[in-house]
């Protein structure tokens, strides 16, 4: 089984813009770590996002994108990463 589960994951819904959630692609993954590794992503607060990502989910937009960590889904408004 996939996590997280694709039944589960149609539940969800982006806190920041309730659009649909949906996990990152790899190519998308890395672009994502490659930015956080050079220290250009913001979350909505406009903190740096520090430490790359195992695993991540993007609203429909591809506007947002909220961490996976430990099995766990961040789905925090405030700390969406920012990917625009």
């Amino acid at each position: 089984m996939s996590f997280p589960d694709p039944s589960i994951l149609a539940m969800f819904r982006c806190p920041a813009s309730q659009a649909s959630l949906q996990i990152m692609p790899q190519a998308q993954l890395a672009e994502l770590n490659r930015r956080i590794e050079e220290g250009t992503l913001k979350d909505k607060r406009g903190e740096t996002v520090t430490g790359t990502l195992p695993s991540a989910l993007v609203n429909a937009a591809a506007t947002y994108a909220y961490p996976i960590r430990g099995g766990i889904i961040q789905l925090i408004a405030a700390e969406a990463i920012v990917l625009d």
